[in-house]
């Protein structure tokens, strides 16, 4: 049997950091990728913010980011490396947070509008996530006043319209800096939808 590994980074110096942090500047478009300089910050600075390294045996097979929040763990990012990718790698790493993780996990997929993201949501699907039937809209780092449309996935309960308000301004204020209501970002109540600020 494979055994998959998560060893946090907390530097870019080593080799497993650096070869995780490759990883992750190869694998996301540069809309949704924030710059790694950043990571680096958050690595030192904020306690919530886990950066790790996929390893098989002595190998970096993959990376993934997570956000431990306040009742939830999201993951921000999660890639394979080239080499690795279509063997079943991407299940295993889902498979370890899994064991490990004992709070509700959340992850964001693109809208189902074509078979590549079928085919993602898929993927969570049969790791036991749920799509959420809740608007969600995702910041676009080079340019954060246009958003796309994306959703939400959970895991192991399906969680209710409170909790997805409640899980969207955790996600927004902290991985994405962002005081929201904005109607871009949120579909919370007309009343409370407030002019949101980006804190860079």
């Amino acid at each position: 049997m494979i055994e998959i590994k998560l060893n946090r980074i907390i530097s870019q110096d080593d080799d497993i950091g650096k070869e995780a942090i490759q990883i992750y500047e190869t694998a996301f478009p540069i809309e949704e990728k924030r710059p790694i300089e950043k990571h680096i910050m958050l690595m030192r600075e904020n306690p919530l913010f886990r950066f790790y390294a996929a390893m098989k045996d002595k190998e970096v097979i993959g990376m993934m980011v997570l956000w431990k929040l306040d009742g939830f763990t999201y993951i921000d990012y999660l890639a394979v490396s080239q080499d690795y990718r279509n063997k079943g790698y991407g299940k295993l790493i889902i498979k370890q947070l899994q064991q490990c993780c004992h709070s509700l996990i959340v992850l964001e997929v693109e809208m189902p509008d074509n078979d590549l993201a079928r085919r993602r949501i898929r993927f969570y699907t049969q790791l036991g996530f749920n799509l959420l039937d809740f608007p969600y809209f995702m910041p676009k780092y080079n340019n954060p006043k246009e958003p796309f449309q994306m959703r939400l996935m959970s895991f192991p309960n399906i969680i209710d319209d409170n909790m997805c308000e409640y899980v969207i301004r955790q996600i927004h204020s902290n991985a994405y800096k962002l005081f929201v209501n904005h109607t871009k970002y949120c579909t919370f109540a007309p009343n409370l939808i407030k002019k949101f600020t980006v804190v860079r």
